[in-house]
């Protein structure tokens, strides 16, 4: 029996150890997929200042039409001003003139206010794109430093699995299966008891079973939280 509680207490060392690994990849894959997704909410940012330049390209064209199309019928209306002999129709023709110009700088004013609000977007679109630019390389260098990582618990991994297969052939297939029981609910399945008490649940166990564990004739479980329990010697100093 003692042999068999030894072999278990092995066991648990390999098993808690490639939990540790694999909760260390889970780490790994959590912190790419974070910048990632930094990445992808600063790509969003880019697009819609993207977006909003066009817009404003698009209304800074339509704002030029205007104001070549209100050229056009002013250099018209001063060919026909040359032309008129008649002061009612000379007057009418100035107020049109007049009426033009004025549209005209109208629009003028509000193209140089949508140039300063391109340029703004245009700066706002240079600094995201460093933005996502550093992102991205943020990205490549820990994906680099992590895949070199795994690469070491993957060969760690493959060892301690290894081990754990010489383990379990020496183990009783029922012990075996009652401690695959129990580590389904608490990690560490097999735990130590000292002076008493149960390290797994801190819990006093009865006295005579902590008799019959020193004993070591038989593999027993806590009475209060069914973990495996295991005795090591104790020294005067514990």
């Amino acid at each position: 029996m003692e042999n068999q509680i030894q072999f278990l207490w092995q066991l648990q060392g390999v098993d808690l150890d490639l939990s540790a690994m694999e909760g260390q990849e889970q780490q790994f894959d959590s912190e790419i997929d974070r910048l990632k997704k930094d990445e992808d909410e600063l790509a969003g940012v880019l697009t819609g200042l993207e977006e909003q330049l066009a817009a404003k390209n698009g209304e800074r064209q339509n704002i030029w039409a205007e104001i070549e199309r209100l050229k056009g019928m002013v250099e018209q209306s001063k060919i026909k001003l040359a032309q008129i002999t008649n002061n009612k129709e000379y007057f009418a023709v100035l107020k049109e003139i007049e009426s033009s110009e004025k549209e005209m700088s109208a629009f003028e004013t509000g193209l140089l206010e949508l140039l300063e609000e391109v340029e703004a977007l245009q700066s706002q679109i240079s600094d995201q794109q460093t933005l996502l630019t550093e992102k991205d390389e943020e990205i490549s260098t820990r994906k680099a430093e992590t895949s070199s990582q795994v690469k070491k618990l993957t060969k760690k991994s493959s060892s301690s699995q290894r081990k754990r297969k010489k383990i379990i052939k020496l183990l009783d297939k029922r012990l075996l299966a009652r401690y695959d029981r129990i580590r389904r609910r608490f990690p560490n399945a097999v735990v130590n008891v000292k002076r008493g008490t149960c390290m797994g649940c801190h819990v006093n166990v009865p006295p005579q079973v902590y008799i019959n564990l020193l004993k070591g004739e038989e593999i027993l479980n806590c009475p209060n939280c069914q973990r495996i329990m295991y005795s090591e010697p104790e020294t005067d100093s514990e």
